[in-house]
């Protein structure tokens, strides 16, 4: 009786050389199109120079009592509102 199935297994063949040589890849030091590359944004830049180090220590209990006069209605005046905004064109002008 012979099993040979649809498939028969053939017996030992010949070595075969190389079929062929891939291309070289290109120079790794010259960015081929489309690769990865890294973008760091200017908030980055900034915390990255030391912007939390140089901070001021944040006053809790100042920031506690600003916040209970929020709750409480009374932190809002028209002369709070009239600094800030003479503090914030300050320093968008740089002065």
């Amino acid at each position: 009786m012979d099993i040979s199935g649809p498939n028969p297994v053939g017996g030992p063949s010949g070595i075969q050389g190389p079929r062929g040589l891939r291309p070289l890849p290109p120079d790794l030091t010259t960015p081929a199109a489309g690769a990865d590359r890294v973008e760091i944004s200017s908030v980055a830049r900034f915390l990255g120079a030391g912007a939390l180090r140089n901070a001021p220590e944040i006053r809790s209990d100042r920031v506690n009592e600003i916040r209970r006069q929020i709750e409480a209605g009374s932190y809002e005046s028209e002369e709070k509102i009239r600094v800030a905004v003479e503090r914030f064109l300050e320093e968008i002008r740089g002065t």
